[in-house]
């Protein structure tokens, strides 16, 4: 909790704002603090949403596939299995 305090503290004069209201009993976030909150959040969804896209980019196949099969290995195999592939 002390190294979570420091870093508290050390944003807020980074911010040069006060986030969070401290008492001995409690500790309230100020108006500033939940307005820091929600667009850090925001940010942290669209960095989120930006490396699924990346991920899915990189391993979704592309390209074209030739297959080179027999009439019937087509018809009776591939043929059927395309839609899931």
């Amino acid at each position: 909790i002390a190294t979570l305090s420091k870093l508290v503290k050390s944003l807020e004069a980074h911010l040069e704002t006060r986030l969070l209201h401290r008492t001995t009993r409690r500790v309230v976030t100020t108006a500033e603090g939940m307005e820091y909150y929600e667009k850090a959040l925001r940010v942290l969804i669209d960095i989120e949403d930006i490396d699924t896209a990346f991920r899915a980019s990189c391993c979704t196949p592309k390209g074209h596939l030739r297959i080179d099969v027999g009439g019937s290995t087509a018809r009776d195999v591939l043929i059927a299995l395309l839609p899931d592939f």
